[in-house]
This record gives C-alpha cells, structure tokens and sequence, in this order.
C-alpha cells in the first residue's frame, strides 16, 4: 500500500494543477505516516523482547511527531491552494 502511494505522489507531483498538488501532499502524509508507525512497531516490539519491559512511550511519542508534521505541511498546502483558487 505504501509503494502505491509513493508511485501515486511522484505521479501527482508532477502535474502542475494545485488540485494535484493537495493530493501528492497528502499521499506524501500517507507514507510517511504508514513508514513512521511500522518503524517504531518493529522498535516497541523488538525493545520490548530485548528488554522485557513494555515500551509504550515510543509509540506515542512518533505518533505526536506524525500529527505534527502533518497539520504543519497541510496548513501550509491548503493555504497555497485556497490562493491559487482565489486568483
């Protein structure tokens, strides 16, 4: 799902409407969400067993890093798109 949505943000990027541009933005969000979550599941499982502990910080932590990250890039998209709809 995550290649898919790579190749389906290279493909939108490239045209040159703002309407292409909301969507490559958002499957941008897409696999770099779907990237960050898997990674820090393998981390929290992996220093859970080397640990032996439960990691649950960790999870919470990327999630809020996610949640950033893509309120401040769709703002700011959203933004550009509302104006090039404007003029």
């Amino acid at each position: 799902m995550t290649a898919a949505k790579f190749v389906l943000y290279i493909i939108c990027r490239r045209v040159a409407t703002p309407s292409a541009q909301v969507l490559a933005i958002d499957h941008r969000n897409d696999v770099i969400s779907n990237t960050v979550a898997v990674t820090c599941g393998i981390i929290g499982i992996e220093l859970r067993i080397f640990l032996r502990t439960n990691i649950k910080w960790i999870t919470l932590k990327s999630v809020m890093k996610i949640w950033m990250h893509i309120i401040h890039g769709s703002t700011i998209y959203i933004m550009t798109f509302i104006c090039a709809l404007l003029m």
